[in-house]
């Protein structure tokens, strides 16, 4: 998913909602670990749990996020980048 793409979806979002969005920063290190580590629909609650306190999320904006960024097509999770030709490993590598 493009970074533009997921801005333009996060403006759009209620921000003091419970299930809200995270921040377009944030989204793109939780989208880059979810794609490395996890795969959907394997993950246990406790697992779920770590990840939303690690990223100060709620559980209901945590399950909101991964529903957005699943493929479901190859079934995996897709990375937030910048341009669609760039790495999502780069994206730490410049902050």
């Amino acid at each position: 998913m493009l970074l533009k793409t997921y801005i333009s979806i996060y403006q759009k979002d209620d921000h003091k909602a419970k299930d809200a969005l995270p921040k377009p920063k944030l989204a793109q290190k939780l989208s880059v670990e979810l794609s490395k580590v996890h795969q959907p629909m394997v993950s246990q609650i406790r697992m779920q749990t770590l990840l939303a306190d690690r990223y100060g999320l709620s559980i209901a904006s945590l399950l909101r996020f991964e529903a957005l960024i699943l493929d479901h097509r190859s079934f995996k999770y897709v990375p937030i980048v910048d341009r669609i030709n760039k790495r999502p490993t780069q994206i730490f590598q410049q902050h």
